[in-house]
């Protein structure tokens, strides 16, 4: 008979108990083993994908390469109230810099026939400067551009595809900032104007999942001053 103590009889009875420990292990758990969590598994192609740097990168290119860099501004023409004082020098500034022109006097509406007005409209070379807002840009009355969005770098955060929400952060500058906004007259007006262009800035805009593909959720106006006050 063999021996307890024997080495061979107890490294058989220990592989046997290991043994028995995995088949007990493996029956508690019904015996299936896929029920492990797969380390690495890739996305399900029938849940949407979520979104990437590179997919907030060309979301944003687009946008801004269909849309200039703009803010604030009076509509055009532009009636300034011959008492305007304000708004009188602001008109001869854009004169000065070649993109307004004097076109008469007018009127401004109000009781007992309106308020005597100076009228100034785009020349040739400020057409493209001034832009009549969408019906999503805040009611302003009217838009300045100055130059182009350029993304510098972009990352996506907060992603969550089966809600289908998440969150642009970017960083951008300008380019193509035209030779106005340096103008001396302008920036006698608008000092600001010019350290603001040249300015990197950033910037968050929210994503939203429509038609199965990530967009955009409002239109992303970065740089966008308010060229109407004088007060900055």
């Amino acid at each position: 008979m063999p021996r307890c103590n024997d080495p061979i009889m107890v490294r058989s009875l220990a592989s046997a108990a290991l043994l028995a420990l995995v088949v007990a292990c493996s029956l508690g758990n019904g015996g299936n083993s896929a029920q492990a969590p797969i380390q690495g598994e890739a996305h399900d192609p029938s849940e949407p994908a979520p979104p990437t740097a590179a997919d907030a990168r060309s979301l944003l290119d687009r946008r801004f390469a269909a849309q200039p860099a703009c803010g604030a501004f009076f509509a055009m023409p532009w009636d300034v109230s011959t008492d305007g004082a304000r708004d009188r020098r602001r008109a001869t500034a854009l004169v000065q810099a070649g993109l307004l022109r004097p076109a008469g006097e007018s009127r401004l509406p109000g009781a007992g026939g309106g308020q005597a007005a100076l009228r100034f409209v785009p020349t040739a070379a400020g057409a493209a400067t001034f832009r009549a807002p969408a019906a999503d840009e805040g009611g302003v009355p009217g838009l300045i551009c100055y130059g182009k969005v350029e993304v510098t770098d972009a990352s996506v955060t907060d992603a969550d595809p089966m809600m289908g929400t998440g969150t642009i952060r970017y960083r951008y500058r300008l380019t193509d900032v035209p030779e106005w906004t340096r103008h001396p007259a302008v920036a006698a007006i608008w000092p600001w104007l010019p350290q603001q262009l040249a300015k990197e800035g950033e910037a968050t805009e929210r994503l939203a999942l429509r038609d199965g593909g990530w967009q955009l959720e409002s239109t992303p106006r970065p740089a966008a001053f308010d060229l109407r006050d004088l007060s900055r």
